[in-house]
């Protein structure tokens, strides 16, 4: 038996599909694997809130500690991620994207953010206001969801 969803339901998945897609390709136009691609985006995402530690990105990626210093080596070695040590502890490492990092990945999705600014501009207030909120809402509702598998055990 099948559930009727609103189309807005599977409009989303195809969103979350192509999204993929998009990653590979981003990617695969920044000469990295899809394991240190997924790193150089955590590490963008957390560097606007807060610093990051190694363990910090290894928690957000689900790695080693070994496996963390491998990727960051990596992406050091790509012109992506950068280390520093603190001045008052030197043995605390942070790691934060470059602005190469920044400025590869705009520039490869400004035409994408162009045309989702345009199209969002151009719908009345209170439309781009309820697109805006939908959109936080679905956000919430991956990351939510997606702490709830990560939290069950695989099925072996």
């Amino acid at each position: 038996m099948s559930h009727a969803y609103h189309p807005a339901t599977y409009a989303l998945q195809a969103v979350i599909a192509q999204s993929n897609v998009l990653e590979r390709e981003l990617a695969r136009l920044l000469g990295l694997n899809a394991t240190d691609y997924r790193a150089l985006s955590a590490l963008q995402q957390l560097s606007r809130q807060e610093t990051v530690t190694m363990t910090g990105l290894g928690a957000a990626l689900g790695t080693t500690a070994a496996t963390t210093s491998a990727i960051v080596d990596r992406l050091e070695r790509a012109g992506y991620a950068q280390r520093n040590r603190a001045e008052t502890d030197r043995r605390l490492v942070t790691i934060e994207p470059t602005p190469l990092a920044w400025q590869k990945i705009v520039e490869i999705m400004r035409p994408l953010m162009g045309a989702t600014d345009a199209w969002v501009k151009a719908l009345r207030p209170e439309d781009a206001q309820l697109v805006t909120e939908f959109l936080r809402v679905t956000a919430t509702h991956l990351t939510d969801h997606a702490a709830t598998l990560a939290a069950q055990e695989a099925d072996r």
